[in-house]
């Protein structure tokens, strides 16, 4: 049987040679692919706000082979990482320049993974040309995301535009992936009818996991330490861990670590330093390798999401992955339904209205004993190595993909 050829495209694809952990799922995922005789080929954009550092693109298309497959690198304009209009006309860009690309092997598959929804107008064009099937895949729900964080209007140009996208994208690809447990919900509300859509989450390479049971990376001191490490932006909503850090001030052996970066962490630690927190630290992020490190000195780990419609359809957000395999107890604030602690009995989810309890959680497992939060960490742990690794993801791919090629 001749080889399959999948055809990915991602602007904002990356490797762990130029990224901290974003974007590198299909990285992870070909070499699972390229065993099953499946050629993976990655298109991706030379520049993004999301980098640590840029592939080299000194002609427009730059190709680099990685274990299991190809990717190529699209030469992009750089642009303001904090403009919107900046990154809309990269993505008008990145689509403009996939129709010069030229194909050496027949795509079987086109599978478009957002952000953002500008590069199905090129799958449907495969289709056409290649008889290909499409594949959309959804990673952050758009425009409902700017609508909801950035309070777009439905009226707004860019708006109308991405709804446009989004609705001929779920009407018309032949197969709906999304890495939110309820996004079949929100493809029903778009186009006023049901589809199927198939859940394949984020993942987590299980090479990364650490054991609690015998000696653990000693801290400086004796204290019980909560950490929280990812993006500090408004959908993280770390003003909240803030004001428990604010509650529980006087419990001096209980340490808030904060590991990460973004455009509303400056503003945090002027809120921690006016109220005078001694109890809260702010660290710079970290690289994908050293996560399990600074992970593994701590005792229990926190996430916290905004009250908002947009997590109605649940949330698969890295963090989870990182803290369950590090085997930390979760405390998640959030109102989200399928709450990844509660799907893996991790921890405990309180309301995101309700900062009290959050604190009183935290209090409560800072007085549990080793062994009980070891167990509670265990079950974060089975939950993940038996649903979100990279090998166990693999194998819903690789059967939609097969099934749908030899329709």
């Amino acid at each position: 049987m001749s080889p399959i050829n999948v055809l990915v495209i991602n602007q904002f694809a990356s490797t762990p040679k130029y990224s901290s952990g974003a974007g590198e799922r299909f990285y992870y995922l070909a070499p699972f692919f390229q065993k099953k005789g499946i050629n993976t080929r990655v298109v991706s954009g030379g520049y993004n706000h999301l980098f640590v550092s840029n592939p080299p693109t000194p002609k427009l298309f730059n190709e680099e082979k990685v274990k299991g497959g190809v990717f190529i690198w699209i030469r992009l304009r750089k642009y303001n990482k904090g403009s919107i209009i900046g990154r809309f006309l990269s993505w008008v860009e990145f689509l403009l320049k996939l129709f010069f690309i030229r194909h050496k092997d027949r795509p079987d598959i086109v599978l478009v993974s957002s952000m953002s929804l500008f590069p199905i107008i090129y799958a449907f064009w495969l289709r056409l040309r290649f008889n290909a099937r499409v594949i959309l895949e959804v990673r952050d729900i758009w425009p409902l995301t700017p609508m909801e964080l950035g309070g777009y209007g439905r009226r707004n140009p860019f708006i109308l535009t991405m709804s446009f996208l989004e609705k001929i994208g779920y009407l018309y690809s032949d197969v709906l992936v999304s890495v939110l447990p309820d996004f079949g919900k929100h493809v029903q509300n778009v186009l006023g009818k049901q589809k199927q859509t198939y859940w394949i989450p984020n993942a987590i390479s299980s090479s990364s996991i650490v054991s609690r049971d015998g000696k653990t990376v000693k801290k400086k001191r004796q204290d019980f330490v909560v950490i929280y490490a990812g993006a500090i932006g408004i959908a993280n909503a770390m003003d909240r861990v803030v004001e428990v850090a604010i509650l529980l001030k006087d419990q001096k052996d209980i340490i808030f670590r904060i590991v990460g970066d973004g455009p509303e962490k400056e503003r945090l630690m002027e809120k921690a330093k006016a109220h005078g927190l001694e109890n809260i630290d702010f660290a710079g992020k970290v690289s994908k390798n050293r996560v399990s490190e600074i992970l593994a000195k701590a005792d229990i780990a926190v996430i916290s999401w905004n009250d908002s419609r947009l997590y109605e359809y649940g949330v698969s957000a890295n963090k989870y992955n990182d803290y369950m395999l590090a085997g930390l107890p979760i405390i998640s604030s959030s109102n989200i339904q399928s709450d990844p602690v509660v799907l893996a009995d991790c921890g405990y989810q309180v309301s995101s209205l309700n900062i009290e309890l959050f604190a009183d959680k935290i209090l409560e497992l800072s007085k549990s004993s080793k062994e009980e939060l070891i167990e509670i960490g265990k079950k974060g742990q089975k939950f993940v190595l038996e649903n979100q690794t990279y090998e166990v993801i693999s194998t819903k791919y690789i059967d939609i993909i097969k099934r749908f090629v030899h329709q």
